[in-house]
C-alpha cells in the first residue's frame, strides 16, 4: 500500500510540475521557437525587432493544422505582425519616423517573401502534442 501512495504522490507532483511549466510558456518564452532565422552571414535590419513576430510564426508553422489554418495564413499573419511592430517605431521627428517605419515595412515584405519561398521546409508534418497547451492559441494571431 505504501508503494502505491508514493507512486500516486510522484504522479501528482509530476502533474503539478507539468502544469507549472506549461503556464510559464508564452509566444516569446518557450522551447519551440527560435526568433528570426536568416542564412548564416546575412545581416538583415529589424531582425531583433521582428523577433516576437518570428516566434509566433515558428509556433504557427508547427500548430496551424490544429487551428484549421494553412501555411499561407501563417505567413500572412507573420507579415501583419511585423508591420504592426513597424507602426510602433519612434524617431527624433516625424520625417525620420516616417522613413524608419517605411524601411521597416519593406524589410517585413522581404521576410514575407523569404518564408514564402523557403519556409515550406520548416513546416511540421505532424502536429506536436504541445500545440494543445493553452499558451499556444494566442501565438496563432
Amino acid at each position: 500500500m505504501t508503494t502505491m501512495k508514493v507512486a500516486l504522490l510522484v504522479l501528482c507532483l509530476m502533474s503539478m510540475i507539468a502544469v507549472t511549466i506549461q503556464l510559464k510558456y508564452t509566444c516569446n518564452v518557450n522551447p519551440y521557437s527560435n526568433g528570426c532565422s536568416v542564412p548564416k552571414g546575412v545581416k538583415i535590419e529589424f531582425k531583433g525587432r521582428f523577433k516576437p513576430a518570428c516566434n509566433k510564426h515558428d509556433i504557427c508553422y508547427r500548430c496551424f493544422r490544429r487551428f484549421g489554418l494553412s501555411r499561407l495564413q501563417c505567413d500572412r499573419r507573420f507579415k501583419k505582425n511585423m508591420k504592426k511592430i513597424c507602426g510602433t517605431l519612434k524617431a527624433k521627428n516625424a520625417i525620420a519616423k516616417f522613413f524608419k517605419r517605411e524601411s521597416c515595412k519593406k524589410h517585413a515584405d522581404i521576410y514575407f517573401a523569404a518564408v514564402r519561398v523557403g519556409g515550406g521546409k520548416s513546416v511540421s508534418k505532424r502536429t506536436p502534442s504541445w500545440c494543445r497547451q493553452k499558451w499556444v492559441k494566442p501565438c496563432m494571431k
